[in-house]
C-alpha cells in the first residue's frame, strides 16, 4: 500500500482543488489575513489527512478496488505538497510579504493548473 500513497494524497488534493484555490484567493485578495489563511490551511490539511486515512481503510478493504486517479493530480499534487513545505517554513510569521507573495505565486500556478483541466 505504501508505494500507492503519494498517489492517493494527490488524488485527495486534486479532489479538493477549488477548497485551495478559494483560500489561497481569499488571501491573496486580502479577504482574510495571514492568521486566518494559517488557521483554515491548517483546518483543510487535517481534514484531508483524515479522508486519506479513510480512502486507505476503503482501499485495503477493497471497497475501490478499481481506484484509478486522474493524470492531472500528480502535478497538482506536487504543487500542493510543495506549498504545505514551504508553508511549514514560516512558522506563524504569516502577515510578511515574502509569505503574501509566495502564496500569491502558488495561487497563480495553481489557476495555470485549473484552466488547464
Amino acid at each position: 500500500m505504501c508505494r500507492y500513497d503519494g498517489a492517493i494524497a494527490e488524488h485527495i488534493y486534486w479532489k479538493n482543488r477549488d477548497e485551495f484555490a478559494l483560500l489561497m484567493g481569499n488571501f491573496v485578495n486580502r479577504k482574510i489575513n495571514g492568521e486566518n489563511f494559517s488557521e483554515d490551511f491548517s483546518f483543510l490539511f487535517q481534514q484531508l489527512k483524515n479522508t486519506h486515512s479513510e480512502f486507505i481503510s476503503e482501499l485495503v478493504s477493497e471497497k475501490l478496488k478499481d481506484f484509478q486517479p486522474d493524470v492531472r493530480s500528480a502535478k497538482f499534487g506536487s504543487l500542493m505538497s510543495f506549498l504545505r513545505a514551504k508553508y511549514d517554513n514560516f512558522s506563524e510569521d504569516y502577515n510578511n510579504k515574502q509569505f503574501y507573495d509566495y502564496i500569491k505565486n502558488c495561487f497563480l500556478k495553481l489557476q495555470k493548473v485549473l484552466n488547464e483541466e
